[in-house]
């Protein structure tokens, strides 16, 4: 309806309550209804998540292992609440999902990274910062997993999903496998019936 302060309202005194509600996500979204309500043109990321990750092309943090899992389950929780019904564009989910991706980066999962960025432009992220660190995600995918691989991922393609979001190369391997292993049974199968009726076929005939 637009009341956001009045959301404000009822959000602190919802975590005041609980504070793990929402998976402990709420103090985000008190952030987001603060930029909001300031009507701030242009929104930091440190501003909503109260962190930086730099201005150098790779980013780098001072929290530890446990304060940067949580940090990106909260952003995840937030933003799967947004992107289901924020269309593009939008400036503060463009910067959450920018931080985001600086977290994928940090915590290697160069699979999702530059899927989360690509998605952080879609919605507005305009920061060259942004371009560097995707050619660096590039880049690092061909070291850890090699030219053959690196191959296969780049043409992997597919739509990001906040729900889960790492696929191996050798899992992707594994299924193709599998299903045309199954495929090939089938085929023999139906095969075999049609020659068994094909031959009693010939025998009766006979």
């Amino acid at each position: 309806m637009g009341k956001n302060k009045k959301a404000y309202e009822w959000i602190k005194k919802s975590i005041e309550i609980d504070s793990k509600s929402h998976k402990g996500s709420e103090w985000l979204h008190l952030k987001i209804l603060e930029a909001k309500i300031k009507n701030l043109k242009e929104v930091s990321g440190e501003f909503l998540i109260n962190t930086t990750f730099g201005l150098e092309t790779n980013p780098k943090t001072k929290l530890s292992k446990e304060e940067l899992e949580k940090l990106e389950k909260a952003l995840y929780y937030q933003l799967n609440e947004r992107i289901t019904f924020i269309k593009p564009k939008d400036q503060i989910v463009a910067v959450l999902l920018f931080e985001l991706g600086n977290i994928a980066l940090l915590t290697k999962d160069y699979l999702s990274t530059s899927e989360i960025y690509q998605l952080s432009k879609t919605y507005g992220f305009q920061n060259e910062l942004v371009n560097k660190r995707i050619v660096l995600c590039y880049e690092k995918w061909l070291n850890y997993y090699g030219n053959q691989n690196s191959e296969l991922l780049m043409e992997k393609g597919g739509s990001f999903r906040l729900e889960g979001y790492q696929i191996d190369a050798v899992v992707i391997s594994l299924i193709i496998v599998s299903i045309l292993f199954l495929l090939l049974l089938t085929s023999s199968f139906f095969l075999l019936k049609r020659f068994k009726k094909l031959k009693s076929s010939t025998i009766s005939t006979s």
